[in-house]
């Protein structure tokens, strides 16, 4: 089946199950990758032993994190005003392109941004609270870890713009 002409925002991917199956591996993988990478810069011995201790919660919030940020994106969509509303056209002029294209004005891009940041946000107190808290290291490692998965793990593809994907 082919979509043409479709306004489909590349965060949106989220709720469309085919995709989980490229996504969720992928994104294991990369999860695992920086947690390894970080351990290693902290020159901790056991990253193997910690690795499987953390990796699994690790990738289940990091989605349910993502997932935060694209409910926020999505909720432009939910939002409407009436057609005697002066905010109905400003905002279907503005906050709608958040569908096509993150660079198109400052609102769209600050709303992006700022979806992206409680995602990081979400990532880090996620590990730092609750994935990372049964491996054998130090609460200094652990939030160093904590904030290497929010920044490197963080849903930067959401800047994306759809015009890539048509």
């Amino acid at each position: 089946m082919k979509l043409y002409n479709i306004i489909f925002p590349i965060w949106l991917l989220w709720i469309f199950p085919t995709t989980w199956l490229f996504i969720m591996p992928a994104n294991l993988l990369f999860d695992a990758l920086i947690i390894v990478l970080t351990l290693k810069v902290l020159k901790i011995s056991n990253i193997k032993t910690i690795l499987k201790t953390v990796i699994w919660r690790t990738w289940i919030c990091g989605f349910l994190a993502d997932f935060v940020g694209c409910l926020i994106l999505f909720s432009v969509n939910i939002i409407k005003f009436s057609p005697e509303n002066p905010l109905h056209w400003w905002w279907n002029d503005n906050m709608m392109a958040i569908n096509y294209n993150a660079f198109t004005n400052v609102y769209v891009f600050i709303l992006m941004t700022f979806a992206v940041f409680i995602s990081a946000y979400l990532i880090y107190w996620f590990n730092s609270r609750f994935c990372l808290r049964e491996a054998l290291i130090s609460p200094q490692e652990r939030q160093k870890l904590s904030i290497s998965l929010a920044i490197f793990t963080a849903p930067y593809v959401f800047y994306l713009p759809t015009s890539l994907l048509f």
